[in-house]
C-alpha cells in the first residue's frame, strides 16, 4: 500500500515532469523558428547541421541547455527518493 506522502511526492514529480516537458517543447518551437525551413535542410548531414547551428550561434547554448536539463532531472530525482532505486525510478519517470 502506498502512503499519503508517497502519493504527494509522485504527484509533485509528475507536475515537475509536465512543466519540464512544456519548457522543452517550447525550445523546439523556438529553434524551428530560428533555423531555416525543413525543406531547405532535408538530406543534410550531421556535420552540416553542426555547422548550421554554429553559424546561427546556438550550438554551444543548445549543448549547455541540454546539460542543464539533465542536471535538473538528476537533482529532482535525488531529492524525491530515499534509496537509489527510488531515485532511479524518479529520474526515469
Amino acid at each position: 500500500m502506498v502512503d499519503k506522502l508517497t502519493k504527494i511526492r509522485l504527484l509533485l514529480l509528475t507536475l515537475y515532469a509536465v512543466g519540464m516537458a512544456y519548457v522543452e517543447a517550447m525550445v523546439v518551437v523556438y529553434l524551428r523558428r530560428l533555423l531555416p525551413p525543413e525543406s531547405e535542410i532535408s538530406g543534410i548531414t550531421l556535420g552540416e547541421l553542426t555547422v548550421l547551428l554554429k553559424e546561427h550561434h546556438i550550438y554551444f547554448e543548445e549543448q549547455t541547455r541540454e546539460a542543464a536539463t539533465i542536471v535538473m532531472l538528476v537533482c529532482v530525482a535525488v531529492l524525491s527518493g530515499k534509496a537509489w532505486r527510488e531515485r532511479a525510478a524518479a529520474f526515469l519517470w
